[in-house]
C-alpha cells in the first residue's frame, strides 16, 4: 500500500473570492418571482375589460411566460407565487398531452 502525503489546504487571499462569478441571489429572484406574479394578478383583475384581458392572456402565452414561470417554480410552496406556478404546469401538461 503506498502511503499518501498530507498537506495543509493553500490559504486564499480574502480577495481572491470578491472576483469569483457566483450566481444570481435568491433573495433577488424570489423578490423578482412574487413582483411579476403581484403584477399579473393585479394587471388581470383591474382591467375590467374582457377584450384587454383576453389580450393579455395571449400576450402572456406568446411573449415568455415560460421565463417568469422558471422564476415561479422555485417559490414556497404556500405562495401566490406557487400557485401560479402550478397552474402554469396544469396548463402546460394539458396543452402537450389534451387527450390524456
Amino acid at each position: 500500500m503506498a502511503s499518501r502525503s498530507h498537506h495543509r489546504p493553500s490559504l486564499s487571499d480574502p480577495a481572491s473570492f470578491d472576483r469569483r462569478e457566483g450566481g444570481a441571489d435568491p433573495a433577488a429572484i424570489s423578490q423578482a418571482a412574487h413582483d411579476s406574479a403581484h403584477a399579473l394578478v393585479e394587471a388581470g383583475r383591474s382591467a375590467g375589460d374582457p377584450d384587454l384581458t383576453s389580450r393579455f392572456v395571449r400576450l402572456a402565452e406568446t411573449e415568455g411566460i415560460d421565463a417568469v414561470a422558471e422564476l415561479w417554480s422555485h417559490s414556497s410552496a404556500h405562495s401566490l407565487v406557487s400557485s401560479l406556478w402550478r397552474i402554469y404546469a396544469l396548463r402546460t401538461a394539458v396543452h402537450a398531452s389534451p387527450s390524456a
